[in-house]
Parts: structure tokens; C-alpha cells; sequence
């Protein structure tokens, strides 16, 4: 808390003769697979090797207790930083935030029990071996996803969310059920440039509608905003969902310029503790969506309700026409029935275009407003 160093973190050097570079990631990925002991710090630790006096390898590695997604990309810019010999301010540090965060996990705790004393049953899901498929977006598609979600004024955060309860819907034929949503949980814009563990899991329930549209879309924004406004308290409580979401957009800032350059290289496909996963990562181009425990024709499920949302939506007809279709189609059947009373829909016509004439013959066209005071019936209608 003083902000002494707790632990010392120790860069192992591999001095091995390697000769190739897929011999490289077998001895990497040996050592990605090595468990940390979690009573032990520091729960992260690195290793270097040396290729040629102007390439380098560092293997990072780090248990999810101390470093979110978002906290990667800062430590690493900030090693591209010291490592050019620039100096990096750190105003804050995890631990500041501590009291604010347990003040609001207890704040918040009976917000969460009561929303998870009702469990949905449990996803018929199964895990499925084999190295994750994966969701490509080009450019051009990327930038369609975004801008139609700045048109339907959400995020492509929730685009993506929409799309994967929609297809856990149909792919399990149940209506209602628990989505775990990673939430970065930042309380504020400072907290930005912090280092640490600060996302948490949202249970979510979902019911999808049948369709996926627009109005859907503002319903579980909505949703979001509402559940984010409540930190999840982690325990216990019957929560733990088969199906993860998690949203990974990179920090807009990339590392420092120099003589030297920096690259970051995923050797290994992401891992999932849970059934199902959708990771989605975002650069601010392109996006890669990885479907982690399922398996390719479920990949390619999403990728075709993806292209479907992203495609030219159908033309729907106005529902002016499609009422003046009916009235000439089926005048007799009934259109309104109010109590005792009932009217046809020849008769709705007919009483429409009499009000029109009159509000005509006052003057009043089309676009004018008019106020109406009666009392309800059908003559409201």
C-alpha cells in the first residue's frame, strides 16, 4: 500500500540454440502452459530470448488476477517505453482504487442476489476439442459493423452481444438464460492508464426476441447500461454461466516511436474456462472474433448472421399501406372492437376520408398538427 515493490519480478533468459522459429514456440508454449502458484508472487513472469542482436523474443505472462485484457496493452507500451528510455508516469496505482471498489461491490451486493435467485436452466452445450475458429472482418465490413451501430445509436459492443444471444436462442432452442459478459469496470477516465484486474463478470439474462432488429438492439443496450450501474459483487451465488462474452478493443495509442520496433505476436489461441466463448478483438480496423470451446459450423453460423445483419435490409411496407391493402381486400372483417362496439374495416375507411374532407375544408393539410380531446373509444381510433 506504501507502494513498495511486494515482489520481484525475474526475466529468465532461454540460452538455447533454437533452429527455427516453430521450434521456439514449442519451448514458449511449454513454458504458457506451466501454472502459477497462487500463493506465491508475483503471478507474472517473463522470458527473453535473443534470435539475432537486432531480434528479440519476450514472452510475457501474467494470471488474470492481476492483469485484465485492457492492462496488456498498457504494460506492454510501457515496457516499449522504458525499454527506448522514456519515462512513464503512473498518477495512480490498482491499489488507490481499492476502497472505491469495495465500496460499491457492497453498495450493490442484494441488486445482484436477488437477479440471481432466479436461474435460468443451464445451456445444452458440450465443450469441443480442437484449436478455436475464428471470425474475420475485412476493413470494409469492420466499418460497416460500426457504422450501423452508430446508426441505431448503440456500440458494436452490443451489435456482437445482440448476435450471440440471438444465435444461443436458436442453436439451443431455449428462450430464456444466464450470458456471462466481461465488464472492464473502470470507475473512471484516469483509471485508464492503470495497470490491473479491474474486469468483472456480469451475469446476464437473456430473452431474445424471435427477430433481430433495431428495437431489440435499444432493449438490451439498455440493459447493459442498466446492470453496468451495478458492480458485480464476485461470489457464490448460483451464477456461473456456460456461455462468456468478452469485448477486447486495444488502447488508441500505440507504442512509443523510436529506432526500435516493437510488434505484438499472439503465438497461442485464447483459452476459456467456460463452455462457450466469444472473444472479440478490436484494433480500431479490423475485427477477429474467436469462438472458443465450439466448433467450426457454429463459427460459421455466426459469421452468416453477421453477414445478414451487416447486409441490405429487406423494405418493409408502411403501415399505412398495408391498412389501406386491407380495407379494400377485406372491408367486411372486423378492424376495431371497443367494448359492445365493433367497426369494420369498409367503415373505418369510410369515417377516415369524412374526418379528412373536414379537416380539409378547415384548411388544414398535411403536416399540421391537430389536437384532439375525446374521451376513449372508437371514434379516438
Amino acid at each position: 500500500p506504501d507502494g513498495t515493490p511486494q515482489a520481484r519480478l525475474e526475466v529468465r533468459g532461454l540460452e538455447l540454440e533454437v533452429s527455427s522459429v516453430a521450434t521456439l514456440e514449442h519451448l514458449l508454449e511449454n513454458e504458457w502452459q506451466r501454472p502459477f502458484e497462487l500463493h506465491q508472487a508475483p503471478l507474472i513472469r517473463a522470458l527473453l530470448w535473443q534470435e539475432s542482436e537486432r531480434r528479440h523474443f519476450l514472452l510475457v505472462m501474467a494470471h488474470h488476477l492481476i492483469l485484465d485484457g485492457w492492462s496488456r496493452q498498457l504494460l506492454l507500451r510501457q515496457l516499449a517505453a522504458l525499454y527506448l528510455g522514456q519515462e512513464v508516469a503512473t498518477p495512480r496505482e490498482y491499489y488507490d482504487y481499492q476502497e472505491t471498489i469495495q465500496t460499491l461491490e457492497q453498495r450493490h451486493a442484494a441488486y445482484w442476489r436477488k437477479l440471481c435467485s432466479d436461474r435460468p436452466d443451464p445451456l445444452p452445450l458440450s465443450t469441443v476439442d480442437g484449436p478455436p475458429p475464428s471470425i474475420t472482418l475485412t476493413a470494409e465490413q469492420a466499418t460497416g459493423l460500426r457504422q450501423l451501430a452508430a446508426s441505431w445509436q448503440t456500440t458494436p459492443f452490443v451489435l456482437w452481444l445482440c448476435l450471440l444471444q440471438h444465435f444461443l436462442r436458436r442453436r439451443c432452442q431455449q428462450q430464456r438464460f444466464l450470458l456471462g459478459v466481461a465488464q472492464w469496470g473502470r470507475p473512471d477516465l484516469e483509471s485508464l492508464q492503470v495497470i490491473g484486474p479491474f474486469a468483472q463478470t456480469l451475469p446476464l439474462e437473456c430473452q431474445p426476441g424471435a427477430e433481430l432488429n433495431r428495437c431489440e438492439v435499444a432493449r438490451v443496450h439498455q440493459e447493459m447500461l442498466t446492470h453496468s450501474q451495478h458492480p458485480f459483487v464476485e461470489g457464490g451465488h448460483g451464477w456461473l454461466p456456460e456461455v462468456m462474452f468478452s469485448y477486447q478493443s486495444s488502447p488508441p495509442e500505440a507504442f512509443p516511436e523510436g529506432p526500435l520496433g516493437f510488434q505484438e505476436q499472439r503465438l497461442f489461441p485464447p483459452v476459456s474456462k467456460f463452455l462457450r466463448t466469444l472473444y472479440v478483438e478490436d484494433d480500431g480496423q479490423l475485427m477477429i472474433a474467436h469462438w472458443v470451446g465450439g466448433d467450426p459450423l457454429e463459427a460459421q453460423a455466426l459469421q452468416d448472421d453477421l453477414s445478414k445483419l451487416l447486409g441490405p435490409p429487406a423494405a418493409s411496407p408502411h403501415w399505412l399501406d398495408v391498412l389501406l391493402s386491407r380495407c379494400q381486400q377485406q372491408p367486411l372483417a372486423t378492424a376495431l372492437i371497443f367494448q359492445q362496439s365493433s367497426l369494420s374495416y369498409g367503415q373505418l375507411e369510410r369515417d377516415s376520408r369524412n374526418f379528412t374532407h373536414c379537416l380539409q375544408a378547415q384548411g388544414i393539410g398535411p403536416g399540421t398538427k391537430v389536437a384532439l380531446e375525446l374521451p376513449r373509444s372508437i371514434d379516438l381510433v
